[in-house]
């Protein structure tokens, strides 16, 4: 309608007229016409068109021009826009409730003043499309007016004469509907009312609309502005819904309600309230439950006993985190009440918190139902200490599947050096005693003998400290099948047997929420390929009838042990949680369990299979209630289970598997391929051994056929991308963890993969998402998150970096490559104290773990405790010996304390290193290892940075003595400056023809191959080995000419031998008698300024081109202050007197505690005292300089 005018987009019109217009039925013009306040900012007038019977409610909107109806003449307007397509350009959805009002008074009813005030509406309009599935009929709405705990009122237009006839009789009912005229006057009368029940009608919208609470009911299938499976409304918050669970079934939505207007009506009496909410809970209507609860606690925010129904109701939802704040609430109010502890003890159990679950568990012995038990309670308790030769009983002391389940702890008590006696249920006595340990078996019925102490069955986890990793294996054994007579009738060798239980013993004729109705386990038996067998204690006629052909094994089963000896014929049983799924899976026996979505706190949630039966696999129901989901998931299963002889040859392998027998264990896979080929699974299998034994290629085969007989599983793309990465295949790699990530968004692994691929492409952003995304989907993927912050590292975000390992520290505390990367991050930011703290703390944990010592010793050094980083190199090197790194960072401490002969041997590790510095040079050349030298060619090589080889290029003069011609490779521009050392025959730069040579030596392996020791350094004549002519650029003006060098290559905060800038200034003004030279190369604009305003300053940097330059600018000086640079080297092997600048922790060729060094006889050290004290050393730098001057 109105096309004539343009539609308008969202945009602010300012003086414009717009019109909306209502579309469709009543209620959504109530249901949308919350958007009209929004608009009035937007455009100058704004009209809205709607029907007769809401105009003069619409007119109590604020903002409106006009309301007009359809059949009016259309007012003047620029824009137009119909009322439904707001949501789409204000791109909101406004939460203001009310926004809408009743205009006018309404009649008075006269209705009672202590009953709740109810309006109902059970039909719609009939000609609306939907009506006949939204509307329920006037006998379906009757059963309410049973109800005594409310007065009804009618608020339903053309009620049927039945309807009107039964309303006028009922004493607790009002038919209102006469004053129904329009939606303002409806508005009017569901004002007085306290509640409002309707169909999904404009009565739901208009009481939603004015903020009464209203309840929906809904038809199994809902119109689409009610969402799915909600119970309330994001358009209205005073909403709640009800939906029929199945189509057609008004009377469960109306049994629901009566027992909600129960619990509405009961409001204040806590006792009716609580009668109720237990009510719902055992009929399985937890959703129900929780809201009387939630009304209770509302209520009595104090009543312990409530918050602990909560608690086990919110458990059954599968609400973990609420049930345990419920509890903990509800165990502070009464922290003496063994029933609240008990009910706490389940949700801990569930959640596997089995520290504090079991504890919490011990109050079941206080119980009102252990009171017959309560006599054995009278002999000492036995807590785990050692029996010493004491006879001890262990009683059993609830179902069959609690004793099977846990007398897998009886020979662990065994072990604590006593007699063990158990007693048990007479059905299982039998049984028990096959189990090694136990002295003697003690049916119930029997007087116990006598016995020092006693513990219950269930609290032994508790005595030895049972986690969900540490539980005991099964320890039942059936007897053998020899001689009993008990065979399995029927039994298939080429399909599976498959046993079935649905039900446990009913405690009463009312069905419990773990069966499975047996017309579903009917589905199952049609529908697979497989022999199916009974396993159903009682099955009634109607059970067995529906079940079809499946052969009935319970006359066979007269006891457990009879019981036991046919599941160990059976292939399988599927059965809900009752003794047999405990009795299958003790006897490792593969056992699929079906469990309802409240399951018991022994399966732990959200898991598929179970710590205590290695055998089992988990099968739950989605939502509550849904066997039918469940029974589609067992038999689709059970369709891609390999055949019997099959899964005989998988059984095989699986054995050969566990005894590390790989090899034959692929000859049972591919049997097992040969007997059935098209085993998607199979074929995973055994690329996944090859994969183990290292056989990447013949892997990727294998997970090429299993992707091709089942394309969409994940885990074969997930696999083969493993496979592809271990061949280096990194494209391939990449495309099949993408191709998994889409098959399932979820798998975090695979994210993980990609992440490394990314890192080993050094494309460290894609990486970090992969593994944010990784962590997000498993908060616990240590690895993904210790990878999150090695790449955040490599992308300069070091906080982010430092956030990731923290965050693993705190769950794992001492988790070692956390603490190993957080100390390196620390030594980075030079904070070696915080590092050595973290290193600590894992070896708090790990004691041994040679990583850690490494950065341990690492920050030790940085704070100059030398003597201690040698001890923990030491400790990481014993640890891990064939790591190069421990002797190599060994050695640097053992030089720096003047251990020579111990470090020059460890300092040869370097080569073994992954440092670039150390590849392998010039390896088709013998290293001289001290062979005569006489007519023979030496190449000593560069290997390090320009002051390594300054320092130890001095050793040519040695070699040459020995008889050598020697050859040295330096680094580019060192050539001309090196040419001048003694017995030096040539010298040659990277890239340059390498000589014949007939040995090489590395520079920094000659004080090794010649035993230096600080007294026993090389040094030439007057402390010189190095020459050069002094320069003539250089002024003599009679003042002591001192050149300067404030900065080495690197300004990183790692390498804290740097003077900072700021300092400059106070050293080049530390003396006025001096002249300074500036030989620091390429100064930057700020260093620039400073010393063009610095009097006494020349700078020289113009006239450096290499270090021959650097030399010749050198000998032209009295002294060169210097921190530890090249130039310091260079001044040394000059013989200058040379001032070098320390920071606290120097480099090992300094030594420790030394004002001179046995490298340089003319060079004196000035350390620092403190760390990171530069303005003290510059001080006595300023003392000393005045002293010279004045001389």
């Amino acid at each position: 309608r109105h096309q004539d005018k343009p539609e308008w987009d969202g945009s602010p019109a300012p003086g414009r007229t717009l019109l909306v217009h209502c579309e469709q039925g009543l209620g959504d013009s109530i249901q949308f016409v919350r958007y009209l306040p929004l608009l009035t900012a937007q455009v100058g007038t704004l009209i809205l068109e709607c029907p007769t019977e809401a105009k003069a409610l619409f007119e109590t909107l604020p903002g409106l021009a006009k309301v007009v109806t359809a059949t009016d003449p259309t007012p003047e307007h620029d824009l137009q826009i119909p009322l439904l397509s707001l949501p789409r350009v204000t791109g909101t959805l406004p939460d203001q409730v009310p926004y809408l009002g009743a205009s006018q008074r309404s009649p008075s009813l006269g209705l009672a003043p202590d009953k709740l005030k109810v309006g109902i509406t059970w039909a719609g309009n009939p000609k609306h499309r939907n009506d006949a599935f939204r509307s329920m009929q006037w006998l379906d709405c009757q059963a309410l007016l049973a109800s005594d705990c409310a007065h009804f009122v009618s608020l339903q237009l053309n009620s049927p004469a039945d309807a009107a006839a039964a309303l006028g009789q009922a004493a607790n009912a009002t038919d209102a509907a006469a004053h129904c005229t329009d939606l303002a006057a409806t508005a009017a009368i569901i004002e007085q009312l306290d509640l409002v029940i309707s169909v999904d009608t404009a009565t739901a919208h208009l009481a939603g609309a004015l903020g009464k609470p209203v309840w929906l009911l809904l038809p199994f299938a809902g119109e689409w502005r009610w969402l799915h499976n909600r119970a309330d409304s994001p358009w209205y918050p005073t909403m709640r819904i009800f939906r029929q669970p199945t189509p057609g079934d008004w009377r469960t939505v109306l049994s629901q309600i009566l027992s909600a207007l129960h619990v509405e009506s009961a409001a204040g009496n806590l006792a009716g309230l609580e009668a109720e909410g237990l009510r719902l809970k055992r009929s399985g209507q937890f959703e129900e439950a929780r809201l009387v609860f939630d009304k209770i606690v509302e209520q009595f925010p104090t009543r312990a006993e409530a918050l602990s129904n909560l608690g086990n109701i919110l458990m059954a939802l599968g609400k973990s985190a609420g049930a345990l704040l419920r509890h903990e609430q509800a165990r502070q109010l009464a922290p003496d009440s063994p029933g609240i502890a008990f009910n706490q003890s389940h949700a801990l159990l569930k959640t596997g918190d089995f520290a504090n679950g079991w504890e919490a568990y011990e109050n079941r012995l206080l119980m009102p139902h252990f009171d017959s038990l309560r006599q054995r309670l009278e002999t000492p308790r036995w807590n785990g200490e050692p029996l010493e030769g004491k006879i001890v009983l262990i009683w059993a002391e609830q179902g069959f599947g609690d004793t099977i389940q846990f007398a897998r702890f009886l020979p662990m008590v065994a072990q604590r050096g006593g007699r063990v006696l158990f007693e048990c249920q007479p059905e299982l006595a039998a049984l028990m005693r096959g189990i090694d340990g136990i002295g003697e078996v003690i049916p119930r019925s029997e007087l116990p003998p006598a016995h020092d102490l006693q513990c219950p069955l269930l609290s032994l986890p508790r005595v030895f400290g049972t986690d969900v990793d540490s539980i005991p294996a099964n320890v039942l054994i059936a007897p053998p099948k020899a001689g009993t007579g008990i065979s399995l009738p029927g039994r298939s060798s080429s399909r599976w047997n498959v046993g079935l239980v649905w039900r446990g013993s009913r405690r009463t004729q009312q069905p419990e929420l773990r069966e499975v109705p047996p017309e579903e386990f009917a589905k199952l038996a049609s529908s697979a390929d497989a022999q199916f067998f009974s396993l159903q204690k009682e099955a009634t006629l109607s059970e067995r009838s529906q079940l079809g052909p499946v052969t009935r094994l319970e006359l066979l089963m007269s006891n457990f042990t009879a019981t036991a000896l046919l599941l160990r014929q059976l292939d399988l049983v599927i059965t809900i949680d009752t003794a047999v799924a405990h009795l299958a899976g003790a006897l490792g026996k593969p056992v699929w369990l079906l469990l309802p979505f409240a399951g018991e706190w022994r399966w732990l949630e959200n898991r598929t299979d179970s710590p205590w039966y290695p055998t089992m696999r988990i099968f739950r129901q989605s939502e509550p209630g849904d066997w039918a989901g469940v029974i589609a998931e067992v038999t689709a299963a059970l369709e891609q289970q390999p055949s019997p002889e099959v899964a005989r040859h998988l059984a095989k392998a699986a054995e050969f598997e566990k005894e590390n027998q790989l090899s034959q264990a692929v000859e049972q896979y591919q049997f097992a391929i040969s007997v059935q080929p098209d085993n998607a699974e199979t074929h995973h299998a055994l690329g996944l051994l090859f994969s183990e034994l290292g056989q990447a290629e013949d892997a990727l085969g294998s997970y090429r056929r299993a992707i091709e007989l089942q394309p969409g599983c994940a885990d074969f793309h997930f696999n083969s991308g493993n496979a592809h990465y271990a061949l280096s295949q990194t494209a391939d790699a990449k495309s099949a963890f993408q191709r998994a990530t889409e098959l399932d968004p979820g798998l975090a692994a695979a994210h993980f993969n990609l992440g490394q691929v990314a890192q080993d492409e050094g494309d460290f952003l894609t990486a970090a998402q992969a593994y944010k995304r990784a962590v997000d989907l498993d908060g616990n993927y240590t690895d993904a998150m210790v990878n999150l912050g090695l790449t955040l590292r490599d992308l300069k975000e070091t906080a982010l970096a430092e956030e990731c390992f923290w965050h693993i520290l705190q769950g794992e505390p001492g988790q070692p490559m956390a603490g190993v990367n957080l100390a390196k991050l620390q030594l980075e930011r030079d904070d070696p104290a915080a590092a050595e703290g973290t290193c600590r703390s894992v070896l708090g944990e790990h004691p041994e773990h040679p990583e850690t010592l490494l950065n341990l010793g690492v920050a030790l050094q940085a704070q100059n405790r030398v003597s201690e980083a040698i001890a923990a190199f030491e400790e990481s090197t014993a640890a891990e010996p064939q790591n190069p790194d421990g002797p190599f960072n060994l050695a640097i401490a053992e030089l720096a304390a003047g251990r020579w002969n111990d470090g020059w041997q460890h300092y040869e590790a370097r080569w073994q290193t992954d440092n670039t510095l150390f590849a392998p040079r010039h390896p088709g050349v013998p290293r001289w290892n001290g062979e005569p030298l006489a007519d023979k060619t030496l190449l000593l090589f560069a290997e390090q940075g320009y002051g390594d080889t300054l320092q130890f290029c001095r050793y040519a003069s040695n070699l040459a003595n020995a008889g050598a011609s020697v050859v040295i490779e330096c680094q580019a521009g060192l050539r001309a400056l090196l040419q001048t050392l003694p017995g030096v025959s040539q010298v040659f730069e990277p890239g340059e023809p390498v000589p014949d040579a007939d040995f090489t030596l590395p520079m920094l392996s000659a004080p090794l191959a010649f035993g230096t020791t600080p007294d026993t350094v090389p040094n030439g004549e007057n402390g010189r080995y190095l020459f050069a002519e002094p320069a003539g650029i250089v002024p003599h003006t009679g003042a002591l000419r001192i050149g300067v060098v404030w900065a080495g290559r690197s300004r990183s905060w790692a390498n804290n031998r740097s003077l900072p800038t700021k300092l400059l200034s106070t050293l080049l003004g530390a003396c006025d008698d001096v002249a300074w030279f500036n030989l620091q190369l390429k100064p930057s604009d700020e260093i620039k300024r400073i010393i063009s305003s610095a009097a006494c300053v020349t700078d020289l940097s113009p006239h450096i081109s290499d270090f021959a330059s650097t030399a010749s600018l050198i000998e032209s000086m009295d002294l060169v202050v210097t921190v530890d640079t090249a130039v310091a080297h260079l001044a040394g092997a000059l013989g200058k007197p040379t001032w070098v600048l320390l920071p606290f922790a120097a480099d090992w060729r300094w030594l420790l505690d030394r004002e001179d060094t046995p490298w340089y006889p003319n060079t004196r050290l000035f350390r620092q005292q403190v760390a990171g004290n530069w303005p003290e050393v510059i001080d006595r730098i300023a003392n000393e300089l005045q002293r010279l001057a004045n001389r």
